[in-house]
């Protein structure tokens, strides 16, 4: 990860919880009891985020605050911010000489023993092949290890998201199933 990247990452996970606890505008003033807002006509009504349902009759405004607070306080319990992607992965590393080191060392080792250079550069050049294969693997699995971390927080987020909007009184769909991985 570079260097740069690293800092936004860090400067973001900082700025989330701040982000997080900017107070909420002021609710608007409540209606009569006596006048339903279907009763006003011309004044539009707020729509119940999708996927979720109001189990005790709270109108979309109250809906709509309630997801935002529950995403909010997801999101600081978990550290997960939906949306924002998942940490690009390393950059694919190039050779990085294992196998010219491995060749020169072997050569060298056995030109210094009376051998033939030559065998030993191929020698070298097999260990070397060995040791970047072992490194590429090592790679692939520190990957791996991310995708599978990354997973568990959206998990842990939506099951706190989940548990909150259930806590208040809404119901909320099922999540749509996650797209196949890529390879």
């Amino acid at each position: 990860m570079t260097t740069r990247a690293l800092r936004f990452a860090m400067l973001l996970g900082l700025a989330a919880p701040v982000l997080a606890q900017q107070p909420a505008p002021p609710a608007a003033p409540a209606a009569p009891a006596a006048a339903a807002p279907e009763a006003r006509p011309g004044t539009p009504m707020t729509p119940m985020p999708a996927g979720v349902s109001a189990l005790n009759g709270q109108s979309g405004e109250q809906a709509q605050l309630d997801v935002s607070q529950c995403q909010n306080g997801a999101t600081q319990a978990t550290g997960f911010i939906p949306g924002a992607g998942a940490p690009a992965p390393a950059a694919p590393q190039g050779p990085k000489g294992e196998r010219v080191t491995g060749a020169a060392v072997g050569a060298a080792t056995t030109a210094i023993m009376g051998g033939d250079a030559g065998a030993g550069a191929a020698a070298g050049a097999v260990v070397g092949g060995s040791k970047s294969r072992q490194n590429r693997r090592q790679a692939s699995a520190q990957q791996q290890k991310a995708a599978a971390a990354t997973q568990q927080k959206a998990q842990a987020w939506q099951n706190s998201y989940a548990a909150c909007l259930t806590a208040r009184g809404y119901a909320l769909a099922p999540p749509p199933a996650p797209a196949p991985a890529a390879k």
